[in-house]
């Protein structure tokens, strides 16, 4: 942690040249042939590591997830691993039990044209994939995603998405939502 101080690095010098990671092709192969031909491509991650001290204010209820699985023109897909039960996925299709390691988790982010996450290690690692990649951060998030910002400086393809009080995923939810449905209609406008 002291090597940016070592190399005196500022927000501007923060080395951000992605995509520095790449998944095996015949696994994102895989992942491909099993998605639709026709809408917008989004993953979904919700739930942190339960164990992790702080995961109650990083991990979004269902509930709130719900306002987001409704955009129109979007084939969802979880890419959530464990912790689940079946019936929390309702129709998604489910490429987290099809993740057993990071290069899986890998392939199954590359197949998609979007991922939607809460703060795990799928947020960096579709950050380093040069992945479209929102983040939906509770109110105290991690030190890493600065203050007042909708961008990172780590990851260029990352959107920051935080509460504006603590615990409201509910507004948080309905704001990617919006964001969501506009990014759908312009993703599958025909193209002249």
């Amino acid at each position: 942690m002291s090597i940016p101080q070592i190399f005196n690095t500022t927000l501007e010098y923060v080395p951000a040249n992605v995509p520095y990671l790449s998944p095996s092709s015949p696994k994102v192969d895989t992942f491909r042939a099993q998605l639709g031909d026709t809408d917008l491509k989004v993953g979904l991650v919700w739930l942190g590591n339960p164990d992790r001290q702080d995961d109650g204010m990083r991990s979004c209820p269902e509930t709130a997830l719900a306002q987001i699985r409704a955009v129109n023109q979007v084939q969802f897909v979880s890419l959530q691993v464990g912790q689940i039960s079946p019936n929390s996925l309702g129709d998604l299709l489910d490429f987290g039990t099809q993740c057993a390691s990071f290069d899986d988790t890998a392939a199954a982010v590359e197949a998609l044209d979007l991922v939607i996450t809460v703060d795990t290690a799928t947020a960096h690692l579709a950050g380093a994939l040069g992945k479209p990649v929102w983040v939906m951060l509770g109110h105290h998030a991690d030190w890493r995603y600065l203050m007042d910002r909708e961008d990172s400086p780590w990851y260029p393809t990352m959107r920051l998405f935080r509460q504006t009080s603590h615990g409201d995923w509910e507004g948080l939810a309905a704001k990617v939502a919006r964001e969501l449905a506009q990014y759908a209609r312009h993703s599958n406008a025909p193209t002249t």
